[in-house]
């Protein structure tokens, strides 16, 4: 057995020390525990960061080597926030092969009462359904990006910037672009995530808020969820496929016509989109909070929106046994392009703005 070496974070970057503090926090450990670097990596990805770069934060505080890092002092470490859910953060349960419950009265899902056999599904699916257990049945039973743990850290840090906005801002505006496009019948799901997104989407966004708004302050939120098939509208039922939410939050006035040439760049750069599908009422959503407006219309609504449509936070544990669409979708996007485990697959989750600084300001 590997002997499990613990740092202490004196020689931390301020921005890995937040990291820590918050996934201490998350975990329910005090001051001077020690914490394993695989679930302060997964406090990372859910805070935004890449790959790179939490290496890069590792690196420069000699941490690479490390199994476990040492909670380091600052503030309350035990603040609440309200998840989507109604039971708390607890540690996840390992596989089991037969079916029962936990010490908790839980039950737990098995190979005999959770999801349909490996041999009823797509190869892409068993083979995602390996790699979870795999996860399940590790000694740290690390989240990860299909797990719930994961889930509602992302959601914890929508939350808290909505609710940084509503505390910061008298007046303030929240936007929601839901963006689709038609996949092809030979394409992968995966190719076809791939497609949302393109820089001149990207740029519009950014143009919009800095020069056309000229907004003093914002965040904002990119993420991909599965969308069932539509035979009544679509030529063909090609399966599952993917559609865009990007929701922000911005000090000031906003309304729709301001986000709508965002839209004109979604429908020219991205193969498959079609006006037909993206009604301008729908595609584009804006809500202003002002000042002297009683009571309060839409405090944490776009937190709301952007949770829903997260799959994994309505999971017992992480993705197995969701619905077949969701679960055949969630397995191509870890698999990716390339169809291997070795890579992260095709990302869900971007932050872009002002979002980790409204996040960590909530802590």
């Amino acid at each position: 057995m590997a002997s499990v070496q613990a740092t202490s974070c004196t020689q931390t970057s301020e921005q890995l020390r937040r990291i820590i503090i918050e996934c201490a926090k998350y975990l329910g450990e005090p001051v001077g525990a020690e914490i394993p670097v695989a679930e302060v990596r997964s406090q990372a990805e859910a805070n935004g960061y890449s790959d790179e770069e939490i290496e890069a934060l590792l690196a420069d505080g000699g941490h690479l080597v490390a199994d476990r890092l040492t909670v380091p002092p600052q503030g309350d470490l035990f603040g609440s926030w309200p998840g989507p859910g109604t039971e708390s953060c607890s540690e996840p349960e390992p596989a089991t092969t037969s079916g029962g419950t936990t010490s908790a009265g839980r039950s737990v899902r098995t190979d005999d009462d959770g999801p349909a056999e490996d041999s009823d599904v797509s190869p892409a699916v068993s083979q995602f359904r390996g790699w979870l257990r795999a996860k399940a049945d590790g000694p740290e039973h690390v989240d990860h990006s299909y797990s719930l743990r994961r889930a509602e850290r992302k959601y914890a840090r929508v939350y808290s910037v909505g609710e940084y906005v509503d505390a910061s801002y008298p007046t303030y505006s929240t936007v929601l672009l839901t963006f689709c496009s038609r996949r092809q019948q030979n394409e992968g799901i995966a190719e076809h995530a791939k497609r949302f997104y393109p820089r001149p989407v990207r740029q519009k966004v950014w143009r919009v808020l800095t020069d056309q708004l000229d907004v003093e302050a914002y965040a904002g939120v990119r993420v991909l969820s599965p969308k069932p098939p539509e035979p009544e509208s679509w030529s063909e039922d090609i399966g599952v496929t993917t559609h865009s939410h990007t929701g922000i939050w911005l000090a000031g006035e906003a309304d729709i016509g301001d986000f709508a040439g965002v839209l004109d760049l979604h429908l020219k750069h991205v193969e498959g989109a079609v006006e037909a599908d993206h009604p301008v009422e729908r595609a584009v959503t804006v809500r202003t909070q002002r000042a002297l407006d009683e009571p309060k219309q839409f405090e944490q609504q776009l937190a709301g929106e952007i949770g829903k449509n997260c799959p994994v936070i309505d999971v017992e544990y992480d993705a197995r046994g969701l619905p077949s669409h969701q679960e055949e979708w969630c397995a191509r996007l870890r698999l990716g392009t390339d169809n291997s485990l070795k890579n992260s697959g095709v990302s869900r989750w971007r932050p872009f703005g002002q979002f980790r600084e409204f996040a960590d300001k909530m802590k």
